[in-house]
């Protein structure tokens, strides 16, 4: 029945004799393209032709000209727009086409929003385009599929549907695989915004018609940038040689993609590297280059191996609250890919804590939450967040903030869902005629939504602890062949079986506060640094083997803390 629908829509939507009609009407001055700078087309050269394109673009007999010189795709023209929406119009010089991520086409774009509405209001009109550059964005989308996302530049500070001016802006599209992928970040943002107190990019959702061809369903999104109308904190120079500021002003990306502005730094996940790009400042000194080489090196063998550094925590260094309200947005969305890229940190001039955010990048898992993110088998790849989970203290965040907000805001998610139905319905139709594999209804889409945000959302509120919660019933039992552990604190002696074992740290009430790796043969350890936490005065450890070859055998000894 919905290949039917398809059909028929796209009938009603590409009459044949729409691009001989256009034509018969117009004048040639009508049929143009646009140039920067000039409020008019510029003229064709006679009555049959259709504009000046490059070499190997679009074919001329597939592009007209309607009124005011806007381009009409043959096969995919404007009107199949809904119009019930902001519709934006984007027109390259002579149709230049837009090949790769790095060079920037030059561009004008314009604008229309419906009649009938002053929920958003125009920018520009087909006689008076603003100008802007263009050039693709994305991983995923734009080298495995059809439909592409964008980065814009505007010429000058732009303000686009009631954001706050500015000159950076992205046209974002999903995988058309998850069937609610465009509501996915339409909605997290909303979460976020619920959620934390801090800037969150604003984004709108419209319709897009580039080169005279309807390219269907987009978000307009504010790019991360600082500034007093986006992330509102100072970053420190760049090229700067000041070691008074060197250590702070930052703005970085946790990244799961090679970038020309980053470093890496040998690490745990299935990749092998931990990838930071720094994004502001961009262009960095040799010494902003090797404090940030050096800081992140630091931090991630603090996360990553903690007892190697007895007088230190990774806590120290970090706004555990925001690291905790991310995870809420993440969980409750069980993104997947939130914890492995796209994981921005920030940190303020004249600050010592790395604070995480801005939210970017999110995504639905179409089916209901089977586990912490963390636990997930089939996801290797993550970054921090897993080590971070084994910390007491982030723990207690977590549930503070979950509890905050669920038993708070999170109510109001749906009132945000219900003017997504009743708002996009014919744009979302439209967007489906022209990526037919974009199959379900939006009707379907909210459907599936709001059940994974409430399904999931019982689910971490039955818990609230993580599953690294450790049963501690058994005190000090014999040693084993697998591995043991005996002594008194500080000094201790432990033996770790073949193919190496875990030291854990586990508080009386049951949370693995740390955990170490233990290579193969006896080991002599000596924690007469180690700062105690008067909370746990009292320590379980527990020493288990890693090879399953050898009965993942278990040693456990208890610890007053001295």
């Amino acid at each position: 029945m919905k290949f039917i629908l398809h059909i028929f829509l796209t009938l009603i939507l590409l009459p044949p004799a729409l691009l001989s009609a256009v034509n018969a009407h117009l004048s040639p001055a009508q049929r143009g393209s646009y140039a920067p700078g000039s409020a008019d087309v510029t003229p064709a050269p006679d009555s049959t032709a259709t504009g000046t394109l490059p070499p190997d673009t679009v074919p001329p007999d597939t592009v007209a000209y309607g009124p005011g010189g806007v381009p009409v795709h043959a096969e995919w023209p404007y009107t199949m727009a809904s119009r019930t929406i902001p519709l934006m119009y984007i027109n390259t010089v002579d149709m230049a086409p837009i090949l790769d991520k790095v060079n920037y086409v030059e561009a004008g774009c314009f604008i229309e929003v419906p009649d009938s509405t002053d929920r958003w209001q125009p920018l520009g009109d087909a006689d008076n385009p603003v100008e802007l550059q263009i050039r693709g964005r994305g991983n995923h989308t734009w080298y495995n599929l059809p439909k592409k996302s964008y980065k814009l530049k505007f010429s000058k500070k732009a303000s686009l549907l009631g954001m706050p001016a500015h000159k950076h802006y992205v046209l974002i599209c999903y995988d058309p695989f998850y069937t609610s992928m465009w509501l996915a970040p339409l909605v997290g943002m909303q979460v976020s915004r619920l959620v934390q107190p801090d800037w969150v990019p604003h984004m709108e959702p419209v319709e897009v018609v580039l080169n005279g061809e309807y390219r269907g369903l987009y978000l307009l999104v504010e790019s991360i940038k600082t500034g007093p109308d986006r992330l509102d904190i100072t970053v420190q120079e760049e090229g700067s040689d000041d070691p008074e500021t060197v250590s702070s002003g930052w703005l970085v990306e946790l990244d799961n993609q090679d970038d020309e502005f980053q470093i890496r730094i040998p690490g745990h996940n299935t990749r092998g590297v931990l990838r930071v790009t720094y994004k502001e400042p961009e262009a960095l000194s040799d010494m902003q280059l090797q404090w940030l080489t050096e800081e992140f090196t630091h931090l991630n063998d603090l996360i990553e191996n903690p007892l190697n550094h007895p007088l230190e925590r990774w806590t120290d260094h970090f706004d555990v609250s925001s690291i905790a309200r991310y995870m809420v947005v993440r969980e409750l969305l069980h993104d997947l890919d939130g914890y492995s890229g796209s994981q921005y940190f920030h940190r303020d001039l004249n600050s010592d804590k790395w604070v995480a955010g801005p939210m970017w990048d999110m995504e639905f898992w179409p089916d209901p939450k089977p586990a912490w993110i963390a636990e997930y088998s089939r996801w290797s790849l993550l970054n921090w967040i897993p080590y971070m989970m084994k910390s007491a203290m982030l723990n207690d965040c977590f549930r503070q903030e979950w509890n905050k907000f669920y038993h708070g805001s999170f109510a109001g998610i749906f009132d945000f869902i219900d003017d997504i139905e009743a708002t996009y319905q014919a744009a979302d139709l439209a967007n489906t005629a022209r990526w037919p594999e974009e199959y379900y209804s939006l009707d379907e889409k909210l459907a599936q939504v709001r059940y994974n945000l409430r399904y999931n959302a019982a689910w971490i509120d039955a818990r609230q602890v993580w599953d690294y919660q450790v049963s501690v019933g058994v005190t000090q039992p014999p040693a084993t062949p697998a591995g043991t552990i005996h002594g008194n604190w500080p000094r201790l002696a432990c033996t770790a079986p073949p193919g190496g074992a875990i030291l854990e740290f586990i508080s009386p009430d049951g949370r693995r506060l740390l955990s170490q790796d233990i290579p193969q043969g006896h080991h002599t350890l000596d924690f007469s640094s180690w700062a105690a936490d008067e909370r746990y005065p009292m320590l379980i450890l527990r020493l288990s083997a890693v090879n399953p070859t050898h009965g993942m055998n278990t040693s456990v000894m208890k610890c007053v803390i001295k």
